[in-house]
């Protein structure tokens, strides 16, 4: 009798062990199948997290720089740069404003400059002449020198392409020395732009000045 209340005892602690296993298993295989995946951060091939790639990105540029060389009816001809868009005003502005003779109207001051150009400013005598309405009366009497001839200080590319000789590489090689050293002091000083020789003057001094 003793024999038997053993072995059942026996038995009973087995079977309470086999519980205790079975539950134990497959406790934690089901919390290791519920644990949300949780993604890991992609990598470029710089070794950063691709978060930190796209913050890169979005930073801002450095803002171009605009240079333009403003001549002609203004007080202080030279080049200046602008660090954001402008306007042709705020060229004419930067150049200490119209002369006394200037033809304001010959240039479009609210067009937005464009890196790298020219803006040139007419007189009141070449704004007349480039409008076809002659420049002879009282108040601008001529004095027969400059009368048809082309200013090598203020001529545009076109109108220096006019004079005999001076094709579209000449005309900015002109433009170019001006630019760097300053307007023209004789209209022999042209024979010192690159290009320029003894026999090209000789074909158009008579057709330009300063």
């Amino acid at each position: 009798m003793k024999q038997e209340k053993w072995i059942t005892g026996i038995i009973c602690l087995l079977v309470i062990f086999c519980a205790g296993c079975f539950y134990l298993y497959h406790g934690q295989k089901t919390t290791g199948q519920d644990k949300p995946f949780q993604p890991e951060a992609v990598s470029d091939a710089s070794g950063e997290p691709s978060d930190r790639q796209e913050q890169k990105t979005g930073q801002s540029e450095t803002p171009a720089e605009y240079a333009v060389y403003i001549c002609g009816a203004v007080k202080h001809p030279g080049v200046y740069r602008f660090t954001e868009v402008a306007r042709v005003c705020d060229v004419v502005e930067a150049a200490g404003g119209f002369t006394q003779n200037a033809a304001e109207a010959s240039v479009n001051q609210a067009r937005y400059i464009a890196d790298g150009e020219q803006i040139e400013i007419l007189s009141r005598k070449q704004w007349k002449k480039s409008q076809g309405q002659g420049i002879a009366s009282s108040d601008h009497p001529t004095d027969g020198q400059d009368d048809g001839k082309i200013n090598i200080n203020t001529a545009t590319e076109t109108e220096l392409m006019a004079l005999s000789g001076v094709g579209p590489s000449k005309a900015k090689a002109i433009i170019e020395y001006r630019t760097q050293n300053g307007t023209f002091a004789s209209v022999e000083n042209i024979m010192q732009v690159p290009g320029i020789k003894e026999g090209v003057y000789d074909q158009i001094k008579d057709s330009i000045t300063v």
